[in-house]
């Protein structure tokens, strides 16, 4: 799968729950402050092998919507337009 991430989460409620690591039970990887997060990284750096995690993902992380590349991709590309939109007409509203 690949080598684990340590994430710092945002303080905000919304980025606390955004972090796609708690919905994963990739929890321990997040830290929620800047020494939780340091503590982390540096546990994970002692280790001698490879975590089981990076290369044994959990079922959960399998069914998530970040797997399906396309649906990802065409959700992506729809907020990301509407976003666009929504800007521009900020920007036609100022004019």
């Amino acid at each position: 799968m690949g080598v684990p991430v340590v994430t710092l989460v945002g303080s905000e409620r919304l980025a606390r729950r955004m972090c796609q690591l708690f919905d994963l039970g990739l929890s321990e990887l997040a830290g929620e402050t800047a020494g939780q997060f340091v503590r982390i990284a540096v546990e994970l750096a002692r280790f001698t092998e490879t975590p089981s995690a990076a290369f044994n993902p959990p079922p959960a992380m399998e069914r998530s919507p970040l797997m399906d590349a396309s649906t990802f991709a065409r959700t992506s590309n729809r907020r990301i337009a509407r976003m666009w939109h929504t800007w521009c007409e900020t920007v036609s509203a100022k004019s």
